[in-house]
């Protein structure tokens, strides 16, 4: 068992996770632009950015699930599992679930990267300056 600043600052830190998890998929939900043929365009037409929206919504879950671990945690000074499990499940499903969020952020920035390059040619050839500011704002905002 932990001491109590350690207990607090997981909770913390948890919370702080939960967050930004719920602020990035917000964010892919409301995000979307008019495409070149007056369609609209929106994260779940790139399949990578609709896996980057699927590790949030995981990782959103996780950590509401620990939060209510470590809440208890912090309140009763004790562990809601008072066994070698609760130690063990936090690090075995920490694990998978950093390296989930690791390659979500891996493929959303190579994703986004590789269109505004591509991107950044088309409008050279067609010189569609009035698109190029939207597209990049969608990717910058993705």
């Amino acid at each position: 068992m932990g001491s109590k600043p350690v207990e607090t600052s997981t909770l913390v830190l948890r919370i702080f996770t939960f967050f930004f998890a719920v602020a990035s998929f917000v964010d892919l939900l409301t995000n979307k632009i008019e495409s070149f043929g007056g369609g609209k365009l929106i994260f779940k037409d790139i399949i990578t950015y609709s896996y980057v929206f699927s590790t949030a919504v995981i990782a959103a879950a996780y950590a509401l699930l620990q939060i209510s671990f470590a809440i208890y945690n912090v309140n009763n000074e004790k562990r809601m599992i008072s066994s070698d499990f609760s130690p063990e499940f936090d690090i075995y499903a920490d694990k998978p679930i950093s390296l989930l969020l690791a390659t979500g952020v891996g493929a959303g920035f190579a994703v986004t990267y590789e269109f505004k390059q591509f991107l950044n040619g088309v409008f050279d050839i067609v010189e569609e300056s009035d698109l190029k500011p939207a597209y990049d704002k969608f990717l910058n905002k993705v």
